[in-house]
């Protein structure tokens, strides 16, 4: 699995811990469109790094059994598109930053 897509993942089972809406494992598996033993290895390896993950058979749902944050983004850097009106010059004779 790709780092970005397993960090997406872990960030989206967050979420759902974080809103109480996980569901049982089998339910959660199915939003993951996971099996259940491909999501044991993945709440496993979690809790191997941290996450107090637990589940609570009252609320059939996996939840923190402590405070826990978990803050994941991804943001490429901006690539100038060499196609856009604003990076084409009038007048490429005389603009300074014209590469010609």
């Amino acid at each position: 699995m790709c780092v970005f897509a397993k960090l997406e993942t872990i960030n989206r089972i967050h979420r759902l811990i974080e809103r109480r809406a996980t569901g049982d494992p089998k339910q959660l598996a199915e939003k993951l469109d996971y099996s259940e033993s491909k999501l044991y290895r993945l709440l496993n390896e979690m809790k191997s790094k941290g996450f107090p993950i637990e589940y609570c058979y009252q609320s059939q749902s996996y939840k923190y059994y402590t405070n826990f944050t978990f803050n994941y983004e991804f943001k490429a850097p901006e690539v100038p598109d060499p196609y856009k009106l604003d990076n084409i010059s009038a007048n490429p004779l005389t603009d300074p930053q014209s590469p010609i």
